[in-house]
């Protein structure tokens, strides 16, 4: 009992009060532990709420607002450059007269808008390789903006399909498409996945089973068209579609068209065998135009929901989090500093080590495509060299009356052709010869000391070619002697486009005459056309009936090429096709410095050039030296090594502050809570 008035009890009770007030810190810092407490629970169930918002704003965006977000641009458009290729039908021979190419422009573009709905312009225009228009035409499709799918009642007519194709297709389901040239429906079928330059792309075909393709009303000026006969076409349809997005990358087809009785339907002769195909530069614009897409498609279909959802994870993980540093006495800053010190490193580390890796890759794109373009320009040079020569023999009659075998020596002679023209066979004059003047023209030759003279190969034509002289008149060039040039497809159709055009043109692949005995070698010819002085050559018809002969020259395929790289380390693996595609039957040369396939080499490309009017397609494949040179792959392998240590050290420094920090908490709260 001390100072009076409270019992030894009392005292007690109070002097054990005051104990664990000074244990906890004092009644008032009691009082802040229980404020902070209910301050964390309104965070945990705020927590919990983000959880929520961001699950259900996650869902709404993947499958509402990113269909919004790859809508139909308003101002959409899109071309393509076509090769087209036309092989009509001569019904007085019975065949195909040969293959004539041309240019054609493949385009869409929006034109108006009503409630969502587009009018698309879908055209396709045809024109000559020096670009005089041929054929046009144009359709109108109402495309819904958010699908890209066609509306029934808009447009010219009603269609069901896609513009291109639907986003996110399977593989093994079908859509329909319609191409401007056929309007009508084609079921497009999967056949592979498969790559163009680079970017994954599904492969489909159609063959319009059972569906009957008129195109009579489009080709109404042709003989006999629509009053007796009509057009029904059978195309071969192919699409090369970028399947995250449903973007058109590529586009071929291959067609024949046929005459049918317009009473009876019944099918008649064929009118024409064409095809059109993407140029390579049209494809690699699609690529990049479809690489955006599909970006686009992957972030709002993917990327953002998902780090929506990350959201909501780390919502609940940091409402967990502050839950169990409460009882630790924590603040809750770990995954700050988590997120400041793991994070954050590891993605810069990430991010540097992808752009590296893509500028030295880059580079050595960069050197593929410089050797790919050197081999193109190196084959047109060449050939521009050889078509000014040829040009300047065909100039020799523009000089003169009549040139004869002994100065059409003297000037293969003065230009020294076997020397300076590697690949050439030999130079050469062609004189036409209409059928009343045959006997007396072969007469002449033969008293002009060839008694074995004659036009071959023998039988009635409405004119006569007949290579008159060929320099050098030696080896296998004696054998040309006489022969009809026009009696060959191939070659007449290389004459009657150097005839028409009043230019140099180039032939396709033939079995030249000097070779016949080598049925592996294979060869092309150029023609300059001879007109006879003084004659109009404005129009096509007025160079026809002024057209006397042709210059011309040889080629072997390999000793050409082999002119151009004959002691060239080139680095790659190279083949070039007569025509628009890689086919086997076109090949004109291949040269493999190391037998690997085109498929498994690290850079490969295939590129379509005209020369002289005429495409080649060329198909090249890099060897070891188009990969990373040993300094580049050892900057890129120290990138990785020290980003990786880097991170390692930031990964460690983490642990060891969140360790460090936990040891202090834990110190602290045995000091406070625990402490005598």
């Amino acid at each position: 009992h001390a100072g009076g008035g409270s019992s030894p009890l009392e005292c007690t009770r109070t002097f054990t009060r005051r104990g664990e007030k000074g244990m906890l810190g004092g009644g008032r810092h009691f009082k802040s532990w229980g404020f902070i407490a209910n301050m964390l629970d309104t965070k945990q169930k705020t927590c919990f709420a983000f959880v929520l918002v961001f699950v259900i704003f996650a869902g709404l965006f993947r499958f509402w607002l990113a269909p919004f977000f790859l809508k139909l641009p308003a101002n959409f458009t899109y071309e393509g450059q076509l090769t087209s290729v036309d092989n009509f039908y001569d019904e007085s021979l019975q065949k195909f007269a040969g293959e004539q190419y041309s240019k054609s422009n493949f385009s869409y573009r929006v034109t108006d808008s009503v409630s969502g709905i587009y009018s698309v312009e879908n055209t396709f225009s045809v024109s000559t390789l020096d670009d005089q228009p041929i054929f046009s035409t144009v359709r109108n499709y109402g495309i819904d903006s958010i699908t890209w799918a066609q509306v029934p009642g808009f447009g010219d007519h009603d269609r069901e399909g896609y513009l291109f194709a639907p986003s996110g297709l399977d593989p093994n389901e079908s859509f329909t498409y319609w191409h401007v040239n056929y309007d009508a429906p084609a079921k497009m079928t999967f056949l592979e996945s498969t790559t163009l330059f680079g970017l994954p792309v599904n492969h489909y075909e159609s063959y319009y089973e059972d569906i009957w393709v008129d195109q009579t009303d489009s080709l109404d000026g042709l003989p006999g068209v629509p009053e007796e006969r009509g057009i029904v076409v059978e195309p071969h349809l192919e699409l090369w579609i970028e399947p995250a997005s449903g973007y058109l990358v590529k586009y071929h087809d291959d067609t024949y068209a046929y005459y049918y009785d317009i009473n009876t339907q019944e099918k008649l002769d064929p009118w024409n065998h064409f095809s059109n195909t993407f140029s390579d530069d049209s494809v690699q614009q699609h690529v990049k135009e479809a690489e955006v897409w599909r970006m686009k498609h992957y972030f709002y279909y993917y990327v953002l929901p998902l780090c929506l959802l990350g959201l909501a994870l780390v919502s609940l993980l940091i409402s967990f989090h502050h839950k169990k540093n409460l009882k630790k006495g924590g603040t809750g800053l770990s995954w700050i500093i988590m997120g400041t010190f793991v994070v954050l490193p590891v993605s810069t580390y990430l991010v540097s080590t992808f752009l590296l890796r893509n500028v030295l890759y880059s580079e050595v794109n960069r050197s593929f495509d410089d050797r790919v373009q050197l081999l193109e320009d190196s084959i047109l040079k060449r050939t521009e060299i050889y078509s000014n020569t040829l040009t300047g023999a065909a100039g020799l009659f523009t000089s003169s009356e009549e040139v004869t075998r002994e100065e059409w020596k003297a000037y293969a002679d003065r230009i020294d052709l076997q020397g300076n023209y590697p690949g050439v066979l030999g130079l050469g004059y062609v004189l036409l010869v209409n059928p009343e003047e045959k006997a007396a023209h072969v007469q002449k030759i033969r008293e002009e000391g060839f008694p074995n003279y004659t036009i071959f190969p023998e039988g009635d034509r409405a004119v006569y070619s007949t290579v008159l002289y060929l320099e050098p008149f030696v080896g296998g060039n004696v054998l040309v002697m006489g022969y009809d040039m026009l009696s060959e497809p191939i070659r007449q159709l290389a004459m009657d486009q150097a005839r028409d055009n009043g230019v140099v043109s180039i032939s396709g692949l033939v079995h030249l005459i000097q070779d016949l005995g080598d049925p592996d070698k294979r060869g092309f010819l150029m023609y300059v056309p001879i007109y006879a002085k003084g004659l109009p050559l404005e129009t096509v018809d007025e160079r026809r009936v002024a057209l006397t002969g042709y210059a011309y020259s040889p080629f072997r395929a390999e000793d050409f090429i082999n002119g151009l790289f004959s002691s060239s380390d080139l680095g790659v693996n190279f083949a070039l096709y007569d025509g628009v595609s890689p086919d086997s039957s076109n090949l004109i040369f291949e040269r493999l410095e190391d037998d690997i396939p085109y498929g498994e080499l690290s850079y490969n490309k295939i590129t379509t050039f005209y020369l002289l009017g005429r495409p080649w397609t060329l198909k090249v494949g890099g060897l070891s030296e188009f990969k990373l040179s040993s300094e580049q792959s050892y900057l890129l392998y120290s990138e990785v090594i020290f980003g990786s240590l880097v991170t390692l050290f930031f990964i460690f420094l983490f642990f060891a502050l969140y360790l460090s920090r936990q040891n202090m908490i834990d110190f602290i709260a045995r000091k406070k809570g625990f402490g005598s």
